[in-house]
């Protein structure tokens, strides 16, 4: 992150694809000067001298997280923890699941919201520092079943 000044940052968001731009979007919409995105696009084989570099350059221990849209058991986190675990990444994704969708795009958008939430330190979740299963937005999916049964009973009368 060029931008970024080594001394004043507390968290570094390593990522890979699309979610860096809503990463870099929330950085520069709440003029954060405490985080650092870097952006992965080569994951094998694995930059790790770069990122040793990086290490040391934000050498005031900052949090390391690895931020994905993807499920926790999609995308490249799997690779990360199995081969990397060294470099004590934390994640940020979605729960692991079955599936890449949610099956709602309400509830997409809900989780992808609280994937930037949670990067930035915004999540007040007591399971912050532990794998996220997004319990804590649960009610919301309860809502959008709630929507989605009175939408098929409309479209059941048409």
């Amino acid at each position: 992150d060029p931008k970024a000044d080594p001394k004043r940052i507390k968290r570094v968001l390593l990522c890979s694809g699309k979610v860096y731009y809503d990463l870099l979007e929330e950085k520069e919409k709440t003029n954060n000067e405490e985080i650092a995105i870097i952006r992965l696009e080569q994951l094998y084989p694995f930059p790790e001298e770069q990122l040793m570099n990086l290490r040391q350059k934000y050498d005031n221990d900052p949090v390391w997280l690895w931020v994905q849209e993807e499920p926790a058991n999609m995308g490249a986190w799997s690779y990360l923890k199995t081969h990397h675990d060294d470099f004590g990444l934390k994640h940020v994704a979605r729960p692991a699941s079955g599936s890449p969708a949610t099956g709602s795009s309400k509830f997409h958008f809900a989780q992808q919201r609280k994937i930037i939430d949670k990067a930035f330190h915004q999540c007040i979740c007591p399971r912050l520092d532990i794998e996220c299963r997004m319990k804590c937005i649960g009610n919301q999916w309860q809502t959008f079943i709630e929507e989605s049964k009175a939408n098929q009973k409309e479209i059941k009368k048409i």
